[in-house]
This record gives C-alpha cells, sequence and structure tokens, in this order.
C-alpha cells in the first residue's frame, strides 16, 4: 500500500512538472494589423520569455494617448515587443509602469504631441532595453524617469521640438533614474540637449538639491546640433551627486544659442558646450575616448570632478557670445580637472578658466596649432 502510494506521489509531481514546463514555455504571438489593441491583447497574453512579433502596418492610437505596459519578463525570460519587416511598424506613445525585463525593438515612432513619447515610470521598474528603434517629430523622446538599470541602444531620435515650451524639449531625459546606459544612438535636431539629466528638486533657497543618479554610462553615441544658434547642449547634467561616464561618443555642431532668426530656441547655458555639468553637479565625470569638432565649446564642468583623457579635439570654428568679447574653445571649469592624454589639434583659442580654487593637473597631452590658455600644472605635453 505505501509503495503504492508513493508511486502514485512521484507520477503525480511529474505530470505536474511536465505542465508547468508546458505553461513556461516561450512562444511567439504573432500580430499582422488590428491597430493597438491588437497589440494591448498580445501584451496581455505574453508570459516571461515569449516573443510578440508585430508586422508592419499602423497601431498609433492617436498622438496623445499612451499605451501603457505594467507586467514584468524576468532576469532569465525577459519578454521582448519585436517591430518585424519594412517599413517598420508604427506605434504610438508608450510607457513601461513598474514593469521590468522588456526588450522592446524595431519600431517607429512619430509625429507624437505628448509630452514625452516614451517613458519608463516607478522606481520598480528594472533592465528594460529599448533599443532599434526610430523616433522623431515628437515633443521629448524618451524620459528615463524611474528605475534602474534601463538601456536605451542602436536607435535613432531627431526632430525633438516643444512649441507649448518656448521649443526646448530633449531627445532623451533622465529624471531620477539610476544606473542607466545610453549606448549607440544617433541623436540630432533637438532645441534643447541631446541627452538631459534633469533637475529633479530644489532646497527652499531655490538651490538644486543633488541626486545620486549611481552610475550612468553614455558609449558610442553620436550627437550632433542641426538647429545652429537655436539649440543647446549634446549632454546637459544637472545636479549630479553620482558619476557619469562619457565614453567613445562624437559631438559636433554646436555653437553659441545667440537665438537669432529661431522660431523657436532652449533655454539654457548661450555657451551652449557640447558637455554641460552645472553647479549643483557635485558628482564624478568622466570623458574619455571621445571626437569633438566644429565646436564653440567642448566641456563646461562647474562643480563635478572631472577627468578628460584619450580625447581628440580638433578643428573648432569658434563664435562669440552676444554682448560678450570672450571667445572660447575647449574648456570653461570652475573645478578640478585631470587632463590626460588628449589631442588638440587646429583650435584658435584653448581656454580654461579657473575661478574657485581648481587646480588643473594636464600631463601627456599632444597640442597642434592652439594658443594653449590652459590654467594648471603641465608634465610632458607636447
Amino acid at each position: 500500500m505505501l509503495i503504492a502510494i508513493f508511486v502514485s506521489l512521484i507520477i503525480l509531481l511529474f505530470q505536474q512538472f511536465i505542465l508547468t514546463k508546458v505553461q513556461l514555455a516561450p512562444v511567439t504571438i504573432t500580430v499582422n494589423g488590428g491597430g493597438q489593441v491588437a497589440i494591448v491583447n498580445a501584451i496581455n497574453q505574453a508570459n516571461p520569455g515569449d516573443i510578440i512579433e508585430v508586422h508592419p502596418g499602423n497601431y498609433d492610437n492617436g498622438s496623445t494617448s499612451f499605451l501603457s505596459i505594467t507586467k514584468s519578463g524576468t532576469i532569465t525570460s525577459p519578454i521582448t515587443l519585436r517591430g518585424v519587416g519594412l517599413p517598420r511598424p508604427k506605434i504610438g506613445n508608450f510607457k513601461l509602469s513598474s514593469a521590468s525585463y522588456w526588450i522592446i525593438e524595431g519600431f517607429e515612432i512619430a509625429n507624437q504631441q505628448s509630452f514625452n513619447s516614451v517613458e519608463i515610470t516607478g522606481t520598480s521598474s528594472k533592465n528594460n532595453i529599448i533599443r532599434n528603434m526610430i523616433v522623431h517629430d515628437i515633443r521629448n523622446g524618451i524620459a528615463l524617469r524611474e528605475g534602474d538599470g534601463n538601456t536605451i541602444a542602436n536607435s535613432t531620435l531627431y526632430n525633438a521640438i516643444d512649441p507649448s515650451s518656448g521649443g526646448e524639449a530633449h531627445t532623451i531625459h533622465i529624471n531620477s533614474a539610476i544606473n542607466n546606459k545610453i549606448l549607440n544612438n544617433v541623436l540630432y535636431g533637438f532645441i534643447g540637449a541631446a541627452i538631459q539629466f534633469g533637475l529633479v528638486e530644489k532646497d527652499t533657497n531655490g538651490n538644486p538639491v543633488p541626486i545620486n543618479r549611481g552610475t550612468a554610462l553614455i558609449e558610442g553615441n553620436k550627437l550632433f546640433n542641426t538647429q545652429g544658434n537655436c539649440a543647446e547642449n549634446a549632454i546637459d547634467i544637472k545636479a549630479e551627486a553620482g558619476t557619469v561616464v562619457i565614453r567613445n561618443n562624437t559631438m559636433y555642431g554646436f555653437e553659441p544659442m545667440t537665438g537669432i532668426g529661431c522660431i523657436y530656441q532652449g533655454s539654457g547655458e548661450p555657451e551652449s558646450s557640447a558637455i554641460l555639468a552645472h553647479t549643483g553637479a557635485i558628482g564624478i565625470l568622466i570623458i574619455e575616448q571621445n571626437e569633438f569638432y566644429d565646436n564653440y565649446e567642448a566641456v563646461d564642468s562647474r562643480g563635478m570632478q572631472a577627468t578628460i583623457r584619450n580625447n581628440i579635439f580638433h578643428d573648432f570654428n569658434l563664435g562669440t557670445r552676444v554682448g560678450s568679447s570672450r571667445v572660447l574653445g575647449v574648456f570653461v571649469s570652475d573645478s578640478d580637472q585631470d587632463i590626460y592624454h588628449n589631442t588638440f589639434v587646429n583650435i584658435p583659442s584653448l581656454f580654461n578658466n579657473v575661478t574657485s580654487g581648481g587646480s588643473p593637473d594636464l600631463v601627456n597631452n599632444l597640442f597642434f596649432n592652439v594658443n594653449r590658455t590652459l590654467i594648471g600644472s603641465y608634465r610632458n605635453n607636447g
């Protein structure tokens, strides 16, 4: 009798194991037309590990509505929402809200009027990947409002203009989200910044409150200005107390924001340096292996501890700020800087302004056809 019971129990457990494995086996859910509701239905059906393939068509439900995603995959079995075929399927705005372990790729988002076209919200939104997207003619592009370890990769975002705010808009905006990765994207046509680390909070005196957003990695991107003297920066960092690593990017075309002839223009610093770390940003800034050219200023760091190494700065076309005789080339900085192993070529004025006790250290840099007016300690430069 005991043997029979034991055998029956083993059989029952085995059946349950097989049933569970069948239920969890990843499947591909195909969407071929049917508008946004068809994508919503597919998302509702999806389990961790499943792939939703959306074929060409228009799945946009209106320029201000959102497709909301609230379920999650797992660390070993993310859920994939993938556009397949050409032309790319068009979807409207979408939001990951307290959702983790999604891969969203292969879509076009265009002509949207929502404040952000893509949002990740909720502190529990983790390890999502948005990649291989084309997002254009929007107010703001992708907003990492909250969450941890989310990635934007291999995408093209352009023409971000917000008429309601005077034009200022960003292709990628980071609010309080932490440990973000911005990898191998092409960003242009923005009135604000290509990538902005936003101001989250001010104290009672109106000063920015620094926020530690962990370690942000900005790598392999191409960031350039097509809006002339109407746009701001490639990377705009406000109130950062964490670490920002800017590596192996190309940045060009940033000139003084005079606003002359602009229908819309940004509201930031008139100098419009390629990288700007505002007063109130107090973390660590690492700028390495980038190429800067055809800019007015490359780096303006006013409080972060900056290490600038192994970059190439070349062929700057300088302008002058309206109302000022100051002409700047590469650095304007009020913080300590370590400037190592860089190459500077064909830069009419290389200026470093240290006004708050910073002590830049310049070691093993190469200067060619540069009017060098850097302040600091020089060693082994050529």
